[in-house]
């Protein structure tokens, strides 16, 4: 799978490409327009996008993890560093009730993971557990390692981090994608 994310002060853009087990491509756009208070979702399907509008609501969405209140989170530094796209990285060892692994995080790049998930309305909550993303309000998390329970491993990597005005403005851009529904020509004129 590949992730482009773009943010700018009233824009979050998010397109995905996912490549099937049979070599089938599948791509999906979201965009938010936080001044207009309106999002839209765009899927690519055998080669033909279909779009929605509609508009964004006032409400966050929490996950909820009913586990007991014994289980946490455990971040702790390993004390490796490396540098990865020219950026000083520190290692951590992470222990989660879903698996266990390593992540890199620089202090170099000024954006909050945690902080970005707030900005689409979509908080993790952890009963009496500390957010792995809390631990690093100063950091930026890189590049990962994880091993599921279930065996499963995950490696993820983030990769062409541009700012400023060099910014990849490709997940904003939903030009000749038909919109097959647009809820905020129907209902109302504002936001919930």
């Amino acid at each position: 799978m590949e992730v482009d994310y773009a943010f700018e002060t009233w824009k979050t853009g998010i397109h995905t490409k996912v490549q099937g087990e049979n070599g089938e491509n599948t791509e999906m756009k979201i965009y938010h327009d936080l001044e207009e208070k309106k999002s839209t979702i765009a899927i690519n399907s055998d080669s033909e996008w279909q779009a929605f509008r509609t508009w964004m609501s006032n409400y966050s969405i929490v996950l909820e993890d009913n586990t007991a209140s014994s289980s946490t989170t455990t971040v702790t530094p390993t004390g490796n560093t490396k540098t990865i796209q020219g950026y000083p990285c520190k290692e951590y060892q992470i222990k989660m009730e879903s698996g266990e692994g390593t992540v890199w995080v620089t202090e170099d790049i000024n954006i909050n993971l945690f902080a970005l998930s707030k900005s689409i309305n979509i908080i993790g909550k952890r009963n009496n557990n500390s957010d792995a993303n809390l631990e690093f309000e100063e950091g930026f998390w890189l590049e990962s390692n994880l091993i599921l329970n279930d065996g499963t491993k995950v490696h993820s990597t983030i990769t062409d981090i541009r700012t400023g005005t060099t910014i990849n403005r490709a997940p904003f851009d939903l030009s000749g994608i038909p919109i097959s529904y647009d809820m905020t020509e129907r209902v109302g004129s504002e936001g919930n």
